[in-house]
């Protein structure tokens, strides 16, 4: 019998510096690494700039794709749902969401409209070209609407007034960059993932914990907080074990659930949520961001939760692996 064969799809550089790349080239590192322990056979590929990555994986004998180029194609971030179209149209199976679902979460205006119509808690969101006509309360968090990774946030993403608002939007204007401005709620922030498929497995909940180096500053990721370790915030935020009461663990397994079926996410994926208090005081649980193939790393939040539940690193990748060959296992012929 032939040796199970996976391949890892890796946008790492070793000779990179940008904290993301050299992130990816961890990522390729953990991954073929778990995949080994495992007993499996493992071909990394380099998503390559020419496509020769294409022509290899159609060559390639392999069962399936691990897909962890996150960082979209030609580095442009807001490609990323484009490569699982590739890999759809060469017809190889892989990990994790179809582009259908990465195009969907990846527009921050459009989910949360989206969210909304599914009576799922989320913040007031508004295109800047909106902005002239509504009652705008501050702050304001603007993001990029089609960015992850934390990319292009800094502490002046959130504006306090007009003055500050308006400084904003003609620095973006400035670099052809598209905003969003979000309501900005400053409670906690809290992460939920799941793992699998038929069922979907919802893993313990976690918080990111800001330290005494916010103090005075948003408590948010910006990109320097969560990639650049010369960064102080770098060393003052910790992803720690968040224990709900029952009733917002309920509301945050079931925007979870709810979220990962009406965006079809696959095998995998997190939500992120900050927790407010509403009229009546209660805690109410606001979709901030979806994920839908977030980090895999041995020190990502995503396999932090698998952690807590006792699985080690290959066994969590193997999970994943299981999720996604099952899911190509039922489809039919």
């Amino acid at each position: 019998m032939r040796e199970q064969c996976v391949a890892v799809l890796h946008q790492g550089q070793d000779e990179a510096t940008l904290p993301t790349i050299v992130n990816a080239s961890q990522i390729r590192l953990h991954l073929c690494q778990a995949l080994s322990d495992l007993g499996l056979a493992v071909v990394p590929v380099y998503l390559d700039e020419k496509f020769q990555w294409v022509e290899t994986l159609k060559q390639a004998q392999v069962d399936l794709i691990v897909n962890a180029a996150d960082l979209g194609l030609f580095y442009h971030i807001e490609l990323e749902p484009h490569v699982a179209a590739i890999l759809d149209a060469i017809g190889r199976p892989y990990t994790g969401s179809g582009s259908h679902a990465g195009l969907a979460t990846g527009d921050k205006y459009l989910s949360k409209l989206l969210l909304q119509s599914l009576g799922i808690a989320t913040p007031q969101c508004f295109l800047v070209s909106q902005l002239a006509q509504q009652a705008v309360r501050y702050p304001l968090i603007l993001k990029h609407r089609y960015g992850h990774n934390s990319e292009g946030l800094t502490d002046s993403s959130v504006v306090y007034n007009k003055a500050q608002l308006d400084a904003m939007l003609q620095k973006a204007s400035a670099g052809r960059i598209e905003l969003i401005a979000e309501e900005y709620i400053d409670g906690r922030e809290v992460c939920a993932g799941f793992i699998g498929n038929k069922p979907r497995v919802v893993m313990p909940f976690f918080e990111i914990e800001y330290g005494a180096g916010f103090a005075g500053r948003p408590k948010i990721l910006t990109f320097d907080a969560k990639w650049v370790s010369s960064c102080s915030e770098y060393h003052h935020n910790q992803s720690v074990r968040f224990e709900p009461s029952a009733k917002l663990a309920a509301e945050l397994r079931h925007s979870l659930l709810t979220i990962a079926d009406a965006f079809q996410i696959r095998d995998y994926g997190r939500c992120d949520f900050r927790i407010r208090r509403d009229a009546n005081g209660n805690e109410q649980a606001c979709v901030i961001d979806i994920n839908t193939n977030p980090d895999i790393s041995t020190d990502a939040g995503m396999f932090r939760m698998a952690a807590a539940t006792g699985l080690s690193y290959p066994q969590f990748i193997r999970k994943l692996l299981d999720a996604a060959l099952e899911r190509y296992e039922e489809q039919p012929q």
